[in-house]
Parts: structure tokens; C-alpha cells; sequence
């Protein structure tokens, strides 16, 4: 297993596809595309909704500037099987 915690750069969305560049706080730059769905998204650790989406994105397929995630891969062929984004509550 491998995780990955810090700021997204570069970011897409499909229908099922998430494409996205991240910088870590670990000081490095990974980069993935990988299938979601909605179960295995979170949003700071709580269940992710469709309309979480706007918490994350200004529009669709367009992220917020400085957004935070942490993203655990768990197989072997590299997909993330869990993206929690990490989002201020105080915004």
C-alpha cells in the first residue's frame, strides 16, 4: 500500500476516469489516472456525495486553487482505491 498526502496541481474529471498531478508533503510529484465512483471518495473522512463536488471543484472538471487530498494505493495495478479530499471547514 501506498499513500500520498498533499496539494493537487493538475486535475481532470471524466465520467469515470480521474486524472490529477499531486504535490506531496512528502516533497514529490505523483501522478495517476485511475476509475472512481462515488464509494471510494471521501471528503475529510466522511462519506463523499455527488454534491461534494462542489466543495471540490469551481466547476465541473475544474478544481479549486490549493486543494488538498490524501490518496491510498492499494493494488497492484496502480489504481487509487480511495481519495479522501481534504477540505477547510472554515471556508
Amino acid at each position: 500500500m501506498t499513500s500520498w498526502t498533499g496539494t493537487l496541481v493538475f486535475y481532470w474529471r471524466g465520467a469515470s476516469q480521474l486524472g490529477f498531478t499531486i504535490d506531496t508533503d512528502d516533497g514529490t510529484q505523483e501522478s495517476l489516472i485511475t476509475p472512481y465512483s462515488l464509494d471510494k471518495l471521501l471528503i475529510n473522512g466522511e462519506h463523499f456525495t455527488y454534491e461534494d463536488w462542489s466543495r471540490v471543484e469551481s466547476e465541473v472538471g475544474l478544481l479549486k486553487p490549493m486543494t488538498r487530498a490524501r490518496i491510498w494505493l492499494c493494488d497492484n495495478d496502480g489504481n487509487a482505491t480511495l481519495i479522501d479530499w481534504q477540505i477547510s471547514t472554515f471556508l
